[in-house]
């Protein structure tokens, strides 16, 4: 019964989308972050570097409902996803920018440009890489076709390194002309970094602009599923040990993967640990951070562009490796700073930060940040508008 509603759902949308096409196409760029959830990362970037270059360029966000406060507070256009508006936005929108997989159902209009930005590059297996996958009620093989089919949809894919091109075109099976070697926009500002901007971001935080930041920033594990899509995560650490071994006026921030929904109660420690969760930009997170605690996420390797300290604590890395998605490369001889799998080892990583000690293998970060930074020049948003603009007056002509 669940598959004929299912099957029924399906033919019901193509039919929307096919209605929609019928009217033609309109000079509309549409942009989605994180399934709705968020106005950040790549399609952020190229969003408000369009408004600035081409304010005549008519643009729309979807947004999921209980998630438009960031939208109006910065006054961006949007629609609730999976609405009349919605329906007609994405049916007839001459240009798609989004950093995620989308429905499989949802039927592209032959001429629209669809530029998957994506959000990292791949350190752990995805898409049909993934030889085993633990992602909910999915099989491996019903998991794999709806990567092909869904991927087979993109019109561009963004990469920032040669290496996450091979990764990108075999996993996602998507030829390698289709892939925009320019590094990824949500970067750019990276480059961009000054005392000036460090102090506002702060100022906005309640943080005091002498103190340090250490931000602990960990991905999501696929065998943690509490519901549709979201994920739980437990602490793999006391955070009084942590604060004991910090500087006295060091500021822990922590910030969950996008798809992990927990609640957190900072409230006892005084503003001295701060639930960055919902902060809008991970770039201006990055900008302020001195020291980078993460494991598997792929924020490492835009954090390696400040070239600045990382603890990898891999606290479940025998099972992350092993059981769940597996690592492309060997993290021990690749990885440019100290890889730590139990609390005492971290806590001792700290204290040696603490004290001024280099946890930062320069010699391995110059070989990292060549390898997997390649494309990273600073200028991606403006490569990609590029694209953009060259589809809106394609089919305007």
């Amino acid at each position: 019964m669940k598959q004929w509603i299912k099957k029924c759902w399906i033919q019901l949308q193509h039919l929307i989308f096919k209605w929609q096409h019928h009217y033609g196409l309109r000079p509309l760029v549409y942009f989605e972050s994180f399934h709705g959830k968020q106005y950040s990362d790549n399609p952020r970037a190229i969003y408000e570097e369009l408004k600035k270059t081409y304010p005549e360029v008519e643009v729309i966000w979807g947004v999921k409902k209980g998630y438009e406060a960031p939208f109006d507070k910065h006054q961006v256009p949007y629609v609730y996803r999976f609405t009349k508006e919605w329906y007609q936005s994405v049916g007839r929108a001459n240009v798609w920018v989004t950093n995620t997989r989308t429905k499989t159902w949802i039927e592209k209009h032959p001429e629209t440009c669809y530029i998957e930005t994506w959000h990292g590059t791949p350190l752990k297996r995805l898409g049909l890489d993934i030889q085993s996958v633990n992602i909910g009620n999915e099989t491996t093989k019903g998991y794999h076709q709806s990567v092909k089919e869904e991927t087979a949809l993109w019109d561009y894919l963004i990469s920032p390194s040669r290496y996450a091109t091979n990764i990108f075109s075999r996993a996602f099976n998507i030829p390698q002309e289709k892939i925009l070697e320019v590094g990824y926009p949500r970067n750019d500002q990276l480059f961009l970094t000054t005392k000036e901007k460090q102090e506002s971001i702060k100022n906005k935080l309640g943080i005091d602009k002498k103190q340090s930041i250490i931000l602990y920033a960990p991905t999501w594990r696929d065998n943690l599923l509490k519901e549709n899509n979201i994920y739980g995560f437990s602490f793999p650490f006391d955070i009084d040990s942590v604060l004991n071994v910090l500087p006295k006026d060091a500021i822990l921030l922590i910030r969950m993967h996008y798809l992990v929904k927990e609640s957190f109660d900072f409230s006892k420690y005084k503003g001295q640990v701060i639930d960055v969760s919902d902060y809008e930009e991970m770039g201006e997170l990055l900008q302020i951070t001195d020291l980078l605690i993460t494991d598997y996420s792929s924020v490492f390797f835009d954090f390696s562009l400040l070239h600045r300290p990382m603890i990898f604590y891999m606290f479940d890395r025998k099972d992350y490796q092993e059981a769940l998605r597996g690592t492309y490369f060997d993290v021990d001889t690749t990885l440019p700073a100290p890889i730590v799998e139990t609390q005492e080892d971290l806590l001792e990583q700290l204290l040696a930060y603490s004290q001024g000690e280099s946890i930062l293998d320069e010699e391995k970060w110059q070989v990292f940040h060549k390898k997997f930074n390649q494309f990273e020049k600073g200028t991606a948003t403006e490569q990609v508008i590029n694209v953009i603009m060259e589809a809106i007056n394609k089919n305007r002509g």
